[in-house]
């Protein structure tokens, strides 16, 4: 069971959750805290579909541990250490915020609801909003660590948290590569400074892969020939086939009408689809048909969406952002199902069952949204 999240600090919360973690976000939250023990709230679709860039009281969240104590967070200093020819030391507070990044964020196991025999799966029941559009302000990784700088053994960039359990603190690898490509070092978010409960002073961001790896309160990234042996990598975030949840696949939402949802009059179908930045979001269909038959959606391609008073976004944005789409439609009376499929420009299609991909801890799903509704 879920429950709205309060913001009354008298309230019952586990050993791992405190009313710090609570602060500044929505009391229209949903609940996952009883479940996991940690500080886990998921959006709501209504809350969503609102805006463009989804505001920070609102975005979801996902901690594995605890907040880390302040004065750990008090540290000014990025070490980025490993397989480098010189040791980096940077200053947290003199790292630039020049850039800004607009880019989809989304849990591993957003959608895990949708599974079959998903009531017997560990992890918090997510539906559809474990999910946000948000922008990003700092620096890309690329602009601090210069390639002349790294041995050419390494294969692996590993950011390491503040936040652990006493023993392992929380660390995820990616490709060094992709890392050089389009990581990102985050001061700042939806034009205010990176708040603690989402990760400040400082966050990595790699866009186009799943929030795990958008590693919080970071203290260190370090270069190997390997991934980390850490338990949040080796043990976590896996496929049955042993790849890591890494890049999000291809995917869409229905977030208007919402399941159940009684209308009157004329239908406005709308959403939102993304997928790892790789190759554009090409078209969105709807069907109301259950498959038979597929009419295409009108994309609300990609617009400048700057803060107030923030640097102008990068150009990269229009590869990470979320596209919405809408389709205005006249329907009989009655109840209807409506279905979404996503397709890019390399010819990849949403999948039509989110089973295919099923796995027993209920990562990365991505099966075509379906939801019913009812016209007056």
């Amino acid at each position: 069971m879920t429950q709205n999240l309060t913001p009354d600090p008298s309230s019952t919360l586990p050993p791992r959750v405190s009313p710090e973690d609570l602060r500044g976000k929505s009391n229209r939250l949903i609940s996952h805290v009883a479940l996991e023990g940690t500080a886990v709230f998921e959006t709501r679709l209504e809350d969503l579909r609102q805006y463009a860039v989804t505001p920070t009281e609102r975005v979801f969240m996902r901690n594995s541990y605890a907040l880390p104590p302040l004065t750990d967070l008090l540290d000014d200093t990025l070490g980025i250490v490993g397989l480098v020819e010189f040791p980096l030391m940077l200053e947290i507070s003199s790292l630039g915020q020049g850039i800004t990044l607009e880019t989809v964020m989304q849990c591993a196991g957003n959608g895990r609801a949708f599974f079959r025999d998903a009531q017997a799966m560990d992890g918090s029941p997510w539906q559809r909003g474990g999910l946000a559009n948000v922008q990003f302000s700092g620096v890309w990784l690329r602009d601090v660590l210069e390639r002349d700088n790294i041995k050419p053994e390494a294969r692996f960039l590993t950011a390491r948290g503040h936040d652990g359990d006493g023993s392992i603190n929380y660390e995820k690898s990616i490709p060094l590569e992709d890392a050089l490509e389009h990581g990102f070092l985050a001061r700042g978010m939806n034009g205010e400074a990176l708040s603690r409960i989402h990760g400040g002073p400082l966050r990595f961001v790699m866009p186009g892969y799943f929030a795990t790896v958008n590693v919080k309160w970071l203290s260190s990234l370090i270069l190997s020939e390997f991934e980390s042996e850490n338990e949040a990598q080796q043990d976590r975030y896996r496929m049955p086939d042993g790849k890591a949840c890494w890049r999000m696949p291809l995917k869409s939402v229905v977030w208007s009408p919402l399941e159940g949802e009684t209308l009157s009059g004329d239908v406005l179908l709308e959403g939102a689809a993304w997928n790892d930045g790789s190759s554009s979001v090409q078209k969105v269909e709807i069907s109301l048909d259950q498959g038979e038959t597929w009419r295409e959606t009108q994309l609300e391609r990609f617009l400048e969406r700057p803060a107030p008073d923030w640097p102008p976004l990068d150009a990269s944005s229009e590869h990470f952002a979320w596209v919405r789409w809408s389709l205005a439609l006249e329907l009989d009376p009655g109840e209807h199902e409506v279905w979404s499929r996503a397709t890019d420009a390399s010819g990849n299609v949403q999948l039509l069952e989110g089973d295919e991909r099923w796995n027993a801890e209920g990562y990365e799903w991505s099966g075509v949204d379906k939801l019913r509704f009812t016209v007056e």
